[in-house]
């Protein structure tokens, strides 16, 4: 498969699926994630999901790794902590 040619040439592990809703065990609200069109690829959309709604799934499982993802991602799109907390505050309540 091409997916794991290119996670196995560039020792980057591909997350993928055929629905974000998988990710983890915790279940998204009414509202689905966030997230935009990258490509298309023939049949294959290519999403990339916003990095709150990601998060959401590297907090719930807490890895070594998970968490030196989080750093990276955050602070690369510049999320401001005051705006994550206010959207996973909210998103607890739903979840609750």
């Amino acid at each position: 498969m091409a997916i794991e040619a290119v996670a196995k040439e560039t020792g980057i592990a591909a997350q993928y699926d055929a629905a974000i809703e998988s990710w983890s065990s915790i279940s998204w609200p009414q509202a689905r994630p966030k997230s935009r069109l990258y490509r298309n690829f023939g049949p294959v959309e290519v999403r990339i999901l916003d990095p709150l709604w990601w998060a959401v799934g590297k907090l719930a499982r807490y890895l070594k790794y998970d968490i030196s993802d989080l750093v990276i991602v955050l602070k690369a799109t510049h999320t401001k902590p005051e705006v994550a907390a206010k959207v996973w505050g909210k998103l607890w309540l739903v979840v609750r």
